[in-house]
């Protein structure tokens, strides 16, 4: 996840510049998760029209820790959902960029939150990034264990596939889509379209 909060860190002025000349009273907040006993479960920005405030807040962000591979997804989730001031007639939309699947004794939870958000009049969209995670580690490997790039990428294993599944089934349910992600230059402009 290093390099989606190194994209954000570099690009969050010029998303909320974009954005707000779209919707030019758009507000935004970032909410970060990780899982619990690392440094931190959540922390949240507000919602803001001040991309400088954002910045601040993303700087101060990296990723580590872990010890398994579930994160908690519910937990930021449901930090956007409940804790964000959101304001009562805005437009509400909320874009998950999850590298790993959610508590598997919290997928139900995580659904009802999703639907009670649209319910309301919310959506819910999530960034698949299991390609690039997968050429990432293909080649991060190849070249670490042979100097060179690989021939060819292999298929994206089940786990990935299951990953994927998983969340367009969370989009779903949070009435928003999942957008695939490619390249690493591709993440900023699908948090615009997101």
């Amino acid at each position: 996840m290093e390099f989606v909060i190194d994209v954000v860190k570099k690009r969050v002025t010029d998303l909320v510049t974009r954005i707000q000349n779209l919707v030019p009273n758009a507000r935004v907040g970032i909410v970060v998760y990780k899982d619990k006993g690392d440094d931190f479960t959540v922390r949240m920005s507000s919602l803001s029209f001040h991309a400088d405030k954002l910045q601040t807040f993303i700087s101060s962000v990296s990723a580590g820790g872990g010890g398994d591979y579930e994160e908690a997804v519910y937990e930021g989730v449901r930090t956007a959902v409940e804790e964000m001031d959101w304001r009562q007639y805005a437009n509400r939309s909320i874009v998950v960029v999850a590298s790993s699947p959610p508590k598997s004794n919290q997928i139900d939870s995580l659904e009802t939150t999703l639907r009670g958000f649209h319910d309301k009049g919310g959506t819910v969209h999530f960034l698949d990034l299991a390609d690039i995670m997968h050429r990432t580690y293909e080649i991060e490997l190849s070249m670490t264990l042979h100097g060179k790039m690989p021939e060819k990428i292999s298929p994206l294993p089940e786990f990935l596939r299951e990953n994927q599944d998983l969340y367009r089934r969370f989009a779903r349910a949070g009435g928003g889509e999942l957008i695939e992600v490619k390249e690493q230059t591709d993440l900023a402009e699908n948090l615009m379209v997101a």
